[in-house]
């Protein structure tokens, strides 16, 4: 149960410890609601973004990533190097919502995150403040599965988003605020010379009396710091899909690059300055949402839903999905297929979303289908070579590691379950993966064939994995997501 006295009493200390650098992350590390809706100056106009909602209408713990694939290099920071950074504390709030390590103890000590309720409270005190903001949805965001369009639809209308990214009407649109105009660029995936039509897209923009030019963008991070580069007279990127949370932009020249993270547990404000058509300067803030100690919105309230918190199983360990080459999460489903499907290999999708489970706490359904969620549901066995599972691997690898930025896919490598190797992030194409072996039986033979079970990177005719997952859950008191081979990272080359 989340105890007030000692988050505040927590949060005070990290405080200390965070050194509270004036305007800086750790200055967030003393809380509550009136702190974290503190915003010192106010520009010409304000702007809202949140990104990867994924359809998560109440609270949740999330666990940060531990590695990345590009590590010493923003986004892909983590633990200690994050904190130094950005100037947050070790122990403090901040340190809590942004690194995984301590995260057990600190989920106890400062609740969960998220919420619609709570998302949309902030969004509400904001636009009271700020009657000019514009409010952006990168897009991802309500999942059918955990939220049914009957249900998210009234919560979206209340949210008064200006601009999804998904639901944009064209590419461009324009906002009349404060005796300014600004321009909202939604990038479409997959177009050949991106950086040439962006440019063009901008420049109409300049001549159309922009003030300032704002791009909403999927294309994954290190995309969006290569257009960064290329493009002229951008002034921000709101970075969505690979649920990175960046307490300030990255600069690249005269363009900001912001990362508002996802499952509606961060909120970016961004103030812009605007005079003469171009921005002056800018005040950014990204403000976790902290559900125990911000005031739920009634507008926003979520339908009660029995279902959604019955309990299906229970944590033996700390259950959390982030991770470069695996997760307990996904141990768990690895266990699940294999159980239901009597495979000896399983390969499962490094997805990023998904809630985290505390020790001995229960698995809702909820919290089941939130690691479930978005591709396609339905398992399939089938009988696969060694040198094909290899080959596999080498593709997911590239998608990975790449160094090239735009087919670098905002995933986590795939899962592989049964199944133990090496990878070389650094390597060259096809020559990532190594030391193939199988659990209990040796080295992975090319020419040897093996039953797989899989889901998400195809459509299978077998039962859907909420279903299998539900299966193993209630056949098992507790389940810890141990992997049985270990997959190692080898930075070396």
């Amino acid at each position: 149960m989340y105890n007030r006295r000692r988050f505040l009493q927590s949060a005070s200390a990290g405080a200390v410890l965070g050194g509270l650098k004036a305007g800086g992350a750790a200055a967030q590390d003393r809380f509550d609601q009136s702190a974290l809706l503190a915003f010192d100056y106010t520009g010409t106009v304000t702007l809202m973004h949140f990104s990867d909602l994924r359809g998560q209408l109440r609270p949740i713990y999330l666990r940060p990533a531990e590695t990345h694939p590009d590590q010493g290099i923003v986004p892909y920071l983590s633990g200690e190097e994050f904190r130094i950074r950005y100037g947050i504390g070790g122990r403090t709030p901040m340190d809590y919502v942004h690194t995984h390590e301590d995260f057990a103890r600190h989920a106890r000590d400062y609740g969960k995150l998220g919420g619609v309720a709570h998302l949309g409270g902030l969004v509400s005190a904001i636009r009271q403040q700020r009657p000019q903001s514009i409010v952006l949805d990168g897009g991802d965001g309500f999942d059918p599965t955990l939220a049914p369009i009957g249900v998210m639809a009234p919560l979206h209308a209340a949210l008064g988003t200006d601009i999804r990214h998904e639901k944009a009407a064209s590419e461009m649109s324009y906002f009349d605020r404060a005796g300014v105009r600004i321009a909202v660029l939604v990038l479409r995936g997959g177009q050949d010379d991106l950086a040439k039509k962006l440019q063009i897209q901008v420049d109409r923009a300049r001549e159309a009396g922009a003030g300032a030019v704002v791009c909403l963008s999927r294309e994954g991070f290190a995309a969006d710091r290569q257009l960064a580069q290329q493009i002229k007279g951008l002034d921000v990127i709101f970075s969505g899909g690979g649920f990175h949370a960046l307490p300030e932009p990255e600069r690249v020249e005269d363009t900001r690059i912001i990362a508002s993270g996802g499952h509606g547990c961060y909120l970016t404000r961004l103030d812009l300055w605007i005079e003469d058509g171009a921005v002056t300067a800018s005040a950014h803030r990204l403000i976790p949402v902290f559900s125990d100690l911000i005031r739920p919105s009634p507008a926003f309230a979520v339908p009660s839903d029995t279902e959604d918190q019955a309990q299906i199983g229970r944590a033996g360990a700390l259950l959390y999905r982030r991770g470069l080459v695996g997760s307990p999460w996904d141990d768990v489903i690895s266990e699940a297929l294999r159980a239901e499907h009597g495979a000896q290999i399983t390969l499962t999708p490094g997805f990023r979303w998904g809630a985290t489970v505390l020790a001995g706490q229960a698995v809702t359904s909820q919290a089941l289908r939130s690691v479930t969620q978005g591709p396609p549901a339905a398992t399939q066995v089938r009988k696969m070579t060694g040198a094909e599972i290899a080959g596999s691997l080498e593709d997911a690898a590239e998608i990975t590691f790449t160094g090239r930025a735009r087919f670098r896919q905002e995933l986590d490598m795939v899962r592989a379950g049964g199944l133990g190797f090496t990878v070389r992030p650094r390597a060259a194409r096809g020559e990532r993966i190594t030391d193939l072996r199988l659990s209990g039986l040796g080295p992975i033979a090319p020419e040897t064939t093996y039953t797989v079970a899989e889901w998400g990177a195809v459509t299978g005719d077998g039962p859907p994995i909420d279903e299998v997952l539900t299966r193993y859950l209630r056949r098992n008191d507790r389940v810890s997501g141990r992997p049985g081979v270990e997959v190692k990272l080898d930075w070396t080359s």
